[in-house]
């Protein structure tokens, strides 16, 4: 009987005998030995002819790549499964390791060589990029190369002796201008496209500019052989040649800035037309002897400029600040309905026909200051939105300015009008100041309204001035001012206080049916003429205090205060009446009643009427009224009322006294006098 095994580990220790097992093993670790070797290898292979910076390579890193992972691939396909002991039996998993493995590298290699096409492709695209590029950068300098030899040529041409070459030379300028502004692709920046264009805008405004010596003889200028709907204005060839070249470049700029400005234009519209509103056009100091066509500038300065013929620029647009200051318009100009969207500068200017300006629209500032009309001007209908300066303008003949509108300041200071100056049915809605101003002939501001602080100081009416049934809304100032024709505020309203401080009132002065809100000061005020208050109504008190009436009644120079209804205090405090007592009655000669003046009974305690005249003075014939058993001093005839009994729809005060009757010198006594 075999005895069993022991359990002992010394007894399971088996010892290999040679046989097909242990020549497994050794060709497990010869195995093992290639791959470490063929890994360090690969490694040192890799450092050495890829990652090396200072090695000039022979191959390039791409095929060393492919090479070194299709041979490290290999070696660990073949050897792998030979090191971890699966052999090359059918059923055996080295088999399967070994495929994986060779799909693997087969993988690798495939995503490294797609790797190496898309890193190709992209230095290809590069290099076609940087040749576009280079060809781009040729083509733009080839194209603007050619654009400044076209301009250079034009520029010559310009100056050609024959109007047609002239006129090509223009119309090659105009078209670069296009070409500038709608080139987006040789010049993207918007900017710099302007700035090419300006400066071919820049030449054609020197152009214009130039002198022509032709043009500045007058007698060219006939106005009988003007033709204004043709180019032929002018007799002489050379004038109508010049005249045509120069007309074609405003023609021009014309069409351009028409569609620029046209509220219609699509998104797909030509960028050729959206910058030249944008412009500057410098025609300073231009002699133009031919008409320009309706326009639409950004930026337009034809200061110094000489209109040999009369502009007509009616319903012109102007859309930013326009100058024509010390411009000389030798036959006048027409802006009818013209737009000034920005301040427009007339400084200095001279108009030596007639000029119009009628239905304008100025939106901002307008300066009219030093500016002389030796015609007539007509600025009716005018809307004035902003500040307006006439200062020390001269009109030498009529100026219409009626239906005018001044929204802003109006400032006619130190203005000179030789002629008839109409201002009727104007509104004046800011302040409007008259310092020192001179109106030489009639002057009518007939239903004008003055919304704001108006002043008249020391202005000189030399002949008739019309205000009647003006509106004063503000307060308005006539110190110093004087009246040396007819003077008529009748049917005026003065709603805040009016001041007439030593005005001088030469002629017929009427304040008929004239009412005053606030107070009225005559202080000082001297009327040589006539001075009419009939049916004048004031408010509040009436301030006469050292006022001169020289009227006469032998020459029907009567001062008249018949109606005059006086609700607040009136001081005739040392006024003096030179040649005639004031009237404050009338009788009627049918019904013989008594039409006087009416005077507030003024409560005891408070300053009561004043009718102390100066000693050298007619006196005013005072009598006696009582109301509410009161008695006041007042001129004969009159009578009191009491103002808290005004009948709205009477119009008209309900109680009042009976006429003042003369004075008893006997029974004046002191008690009977309101209080002082």
């Amino acid at each position: 009987m075999t005895p069993e095994p022991s359990s002992s580990p010394t007894q399971q220790l088996i010892i290999p005998s040679p046989g097909p097992a242990t020549w497994d093993v050794i060709a497990q670790w010869v195995a093992i030995g290639l791959l470490t070797t063929g890994t360090i290898t690969f490694i040192v292979f890799v450092i050495e002819n890829i990652f090396s910076a200072d090695k000039k390579r022979e191959i390039k890193p791409f095929y060393l790549w492919i090479a070194a992972i299709a041979f490290f691939g290999g070696l660990l396909s073949f050897f792998l499964p030979i090191a971890i002991n699966s052999g090359f039996n059918k059923d055996d998993d080295g088999s399967r390791l070994r495929q994986a493995l060779l799909y693997t590298t087969g993988g690798l290699l495939g995503v490294i060589t797609l790797g190496e096409t898309h890193r190709k492709n992209d230095q290809e695209k590069e290099k076609n990029e940087q040749e576009k590029e280079k060809n781009d950068q040729e083509h733009t300098r080839q194209v603007h190369a050619e654009r400044r030899s076209r301009y250079a040529k034009a520029i010559e041409q310009l100056a050609n002796d024959k109007a047609a070459i002239r006129l090509g030379g223009i119309y090659t300028l105009v078209g670069l201008v296009d070409e500038w502004l709608t080139d987006t692709k040789t010049l993207p920046d918007k900017e710099k496209r302007k700035e090419e264009g300006q400066v071919i805008i820049n030449n054609l405004c020197a152009y214009i500019r130039s002198p022509f010596s032709l043009a500045e003889e007058q007698e060219y200028f006939d106005q009988e052989n003007i033709e204004y709907n043709n180019s032929s204005i002018f007799r002489d060839p050379q004038l109508r040649e010049e005249q045509e070249v120069r007309r074609t470049i405003f023609t021009e700029m014309s069409k351009r800035l028409k569609k620029s400005d046209s509220s219609n234009k699509s998104k797909s519209s030509k960028e050729e037309f959206e910058l030249w509103s944008q412009f500057s056009f410098d025609f300073n100091k231009a002699p133009i002897f031919y008409q320009l066509s309706t326009l639409a500038y950004e930026t337009l300065s034809f200061e110094g400029a000489i209109f040999y013929i009369t502009p007509e620029l009616q319903r012109t647009l102007f859309r930013a600040p326009v100058i024509f200051r010390s411009a000389h318009f030798a036959r006048g100009a027409d802006f009818s309905e013209a737009t000034f969207t920005y301040n427009a500068d007339f400084s200095g200017a001279t108009f030596m026909q007639e000029t119009k300006f009628v239905e304008v629209s100025f939106k901002q500032g307008a300066n009219f200051s030093n500016t002389t009309f030796t015609q007539e001007a007509n600025f009716s209908y005018t809307a004035f939105t902003e500040e307006t300066n006439f200062t020390n303008t001269l009109f030498t003949q009529d100026a219409y300015i009626f239906w005018a509108n001044f929204r802003g300041k109006a400032n006619f200071n130190n203005a000179h009008f030789l002629q008839i100056a109409h201002f009727d049915n104007s509104d004046f809605n800011g302040n409007s100041t008259f310092i020192e101003t001179l109106f030489s002939g009639s002057t009518s501001f007939n239903k004008t309204t003055f919304s704001g602080v108006t002043e008249f100081r020391k202005t000189d009416f030399r002949k008739n001035v019309n205000f009647s049934k003006a509106k004063f809304e503000g307060k308005s100032r006539f110190p110093l001012t004087q009246f040396l024709g007819k003077s008529d505020f009748s049917n005026t309203s003065f709603t805040r206080s009016v001041n007439f401080l030593k005005a001088t009132f030469a002629g017929e002065t009427k304040f008929i049916n004239t009412r005053f809100t606030q107070s009225a000061y005559f202080l000082k005020a001297t009327f040589t003429g006539g001075a009419d208050f009939s049916s004048a109504y004031f408010t509040q008190s009436a301030y006469f205090l050292k006022a001169t009436f020289i009227g006469n009644s032998d020459l029907q120079q009567k001062i008249c205060f018949i109606k005059t209804i006086f609700r607040g205090n009136v001081y005739f405090n040392n006024v003096i009446f030179a040649k005639s007592s004031p009237i404050f009655i009338s009788i009627q000669e049918d019904s013989g009643k008594i039409c006087g003046a009416q005077f507030a009974a003024i409560p005891k305690g408070l300053k009561a009427h004043n009718f102390a005249v100066h000693e050298d003075s007619r006196p005013i014939l005072l009598g006696e009224a009582e109301l509410y058993n009161i008695k006041y001093k007042i001129p004969v005839g009159a009578v009191l009322f009491d103002p808290d009994s005004w009948d709205e729809e009477k119009k008209e005060y309900t109680r009042i006294s009976e006429p003042a009757k003369p004075l008893d010198e006997s029974s004046d006594s002191e008690e009977e006098k309101p209080a002082e």
